[in-house]
């Protein structure tokens, strides 16, 4: 597919899995891409190639001055120190109509996330990889002369062609991690175990464009916040417990059809009906829990319910990624569907009077 306008592009750091991506993305449309590299591997095909280092500054400004050119679009995916946002600023502030600064959802300190993650509401990193890119976000932040626009991109934990497994000082980008997976070597769950980790494919980053990407991130809530409208309309919901256990087997077949899908819109209605299954479970368990609980086990009850909700998360996230390891994304998202829509039956078949509930408030 290619655009309408051709663009001149230049990524710095266009050999590596996500800035080869990004530099082939930008050609296969048309673009006229540069890559500026240290030279020790090839930039994807048809892509111009630009070597420097730019920890030699004189050399890396050198190579970019040469070209006596304004790009109108320069995508930094190797700033890793706040020096490297100000070389940014002072080489492409009057050569650039656009730079984007390729940051980390490491920026928010990871010990103290709350979900979901908000602008407003969650701490940054202060040290280590994510407080160096937040260091380069605010020299962005605090530049407000001259022509040029900037975004700040936070992907999340990438991975793809060329890239290794693994992630955090512990594991990070590691050959021989499946290898040592297979052999049963004792590994140290990321983040000590509390740490919520959402890979993203290298590609997938560009693949629908920055409008579609957002609307798919965004489905599930839809498909949450008008399921809740409806709910709020309804003044009395009978046979409560056939609905609760079917918007459960709901929720998993839709997660069979995410699963497969390779279809854009189907993926997007996926993602909005797994929202409003998710709705109406939740809205009947909560219903069902503080109207059934005798008062004398109440605080036991909300324990329980606290234990499941703040631990049960976590716990599919560390069985989806080592499924996900052995057998690949798909197949980890599919069993996670089968898996609810046989839990369902099995507690169905185990608590039949949890099917039979109707709804009422007194015995």
């Amino acid at each position: 597919m290619r655009t309408a306008q051709s663009l001149s592009v230049l990524v710095i750091g266009g050999s590596g899995f996500l800035s080869g991506t990004i530099a082939s993305y930008a050609h296969e449309r048309g673009h006229r891409v540069w890559a500026l590299t240290r030279g020790t591997r090839r930039v994807p095909e048809g892509v111009n190639a630009l070597q420097a280092d730019r920890r030699d500054p004189s050399a890396w400004r050198r190579a970019i001055l040469e070209q006596d050119r304004h790009w109108d679009l320069v995508i930094d995916c190797i700033a890793y120190e706040a020096e490297d946002a100000r070389q940014d600023i002072e080489t492409f502030h009057d050569r650039s109509s656009h730079l984007v600064l390729i940051s980390t959802d490491f920026v928010y300190a990871t010990e103290r996330r709350t979900i979901p993650i908000t602008e407003e509401g969650t701490p940054f990193a202060a040290t280590g990889y994510g407080g160096k890119k937040r260091q380069c976000e605010e020299v962005l932040l605090q530049h407000t002369s001259g022509p040029m626009a900037w975004t700040v991109l936070r992907p999340t934990h990438i991975y793809g062609p060329g890239s290794l497994p693994g992630c955090l000082p512990l594991h990070s980008r590691d050959a021989h991690l499946l290898e040592r997976i297979a052999g049963g070597a004792p590994l140290v769950l990321v983040g000590g175990g509390y740490f919520l980790q959402q890979p993203i494919f290298a590609r997938d980053i560009l693949g629908v464009g920055e409008i579609g990407y957002g609307w798919l991130l965004s489905a599930e809530s839809v498909g949450s916040a008008l399921t809740a409208v409806i709910l709020s309309q309804i003044d009395e919901i009978r046979n409560q417990g056939k609905i609760l256990l079917g918007a459960v087997i709901s929720f998993g077949i839709w997660t069979i059809v995410f699963g497969i899908s390779r279809s854009y819109w189907l993926t997007f209605v996926s993602l909005a009906l797994m929202g409003a299954s998710d709705t109406v479970s939740m809205v009947i368990r909560n219903t069902i829990r503080q109207l059934r609980t005798p008062d004398h086990i109440r605080g036991r009850m909300t324990s329980v319910n606290q234990i499941f909700f703040m631990g049960g998360p976590q716990l599919g996230e560390l069985e989806a990624g080592l499924v996900a390891q052995l057998f690949g994304a798909p197949f980890a998202v599919i069993s996670g569907g089968i898996g609810c829509i046989l839990a369902v039956i099995g507690i169905r078949k185990k608590w039949p009077q949890l099917w039979n509930y109707e709804g009422e408030t007194e015995e």
